[in-house]
């Protein structure tokens, strides 16, 4: 994934940040996948559709902006939206 790699590179306070926040996305969106049967592997956890997913059930309650971190974290971990 070019870029999760870009998101966890750099030596900067941003990159670091960028690849904990990448980290953590990853971590959330491989646990939801795996409550609803979503084989592992990140080519799954990043389709579109799970990602979807994610944000509207996995999300459910919490502010809109939350959701919209949520989604520049999964672009961060290069799946497309």
């Amino acid at each position: 994934m070019a870029g999760l790699a870009a998101a966890q590179g750099g030596g900067t306070a941003g990159g670091a940040r960028s690849g904990a926040m990448a980290a953590l996305v990853l971590r959330r969106l491989s646990g939801f996948a795996d409550t609803r049967g979503v084989p592992a592997g990140r080519e799954f956890w990043l389709d579109y559709d799970v990602i979807e997913a994610f944000c509207v059930t996995g999300l459910a309650g919490r502010a809109s902006s939350t959701r919209g971190t949520w989604g520049t974290g999964q672009r961060c971990t290069g799946s497309p939206k």
